[in-house]
């Protein structure tokens, strides 16, 4: 299995700036059985990206998933709240699913939000079956220095990715991009990891057996029919 970029336009520049990416699988095998939207480090220009996403008809059946870092304060390095954001999300996609980042403000709202389905949106700690396949996920990085709810001492954040993967899932949601330890990756031989707080020159790459997607600062579409955005 593989993907291919058909497509790539920039939305934002500045602070934090944002592309657009169209990626197409050709193999049936692919875990996006559905229209599926990818983003992550959106940080200030969340609900402006998700506003220009929803006018261009791109959030209706469509399963949206983010790995964190969707709210800020306008400024560089910021924390926000990405409840409003989700919670906009959740009204206008198919499915909404997502991890919390490092900048994102902790909400004990979020971690309860469900879909139609009764599947919830938030993954941390928790692997269910879902209509784009078996999704589980860990919030935050790891990290020493900064007292922060989704900041983990390396040894909690290990135990709490090591229970993840032993559910065997098809998709990994992380914020963390774990370079120092892809190896449980490989060893749980998973699917596909989706990752961000790191921005990587190549949104896609294959690791081993796993499918990784770089989603840092980056609104990507996979599968279904195409439709280009317009900034």
């Amino acid at each position: 299995m593989s993907f291919e970029e058909v497509e790539t336009y920039p939305i934002f520049y500045g602070l934090h700036p944002i592309t657009y990416h169209y990626f197409k699988s050709h193999d049936p095998s692919s875990p996006f059985k559905h229209r599926v939207l990818l983003m992550s480090d959106l940080h200030s220009n969340s609900q402006e990206v998700v506003d220009i996403l929803d006018c261009q008809g791109l959030l209706k059946d469509t399963v949206v998933i983010a790995t964190g870092d969707m709210a800020g304060d306008g400024t560089m390095g910021g924390d926000g709240d990405p409840l409003p954001v989700y919670q906009f999300l959740l009204k206008r996609a198919k499915r909404l699913y997502f991890v919390q980042g490092n900048h994102d403000l902790f909400n004990p709202d979020a971690l309860e939000l469900k879909n139609s389905d009764q599947t919830y949106c938030c993954l941390h700690n928790r692997v269910q079956d879902t209509i784009v396949g078996r999704l589980g996920g860990v919030n935050g990085i790891m990290g020493k220095d900064k007292p922060h709810k989704h900041t983990f001492l390396p040894s909690t954040y290990l135990k709490l990715l090591n229970a993840v993967l032993q559910q065997t899932p098809d998709i990994l949601l992380t914020h963390d991009p774990l370079f120092k330890h892809r190896h449980l990756l490989d060893q749980h031989q998973l699917p596909t990891h989706l990752f961000g707080h790191c921005h990587l020159r190549q949104p896609y790459v294959r690791a081993g057996c796993t499918h990784s997607f770089n989603l840092d600062g980056r609104v990507v579409l996979v599968k279904g029919n195409h439709a280009p955005f317009r900034a």
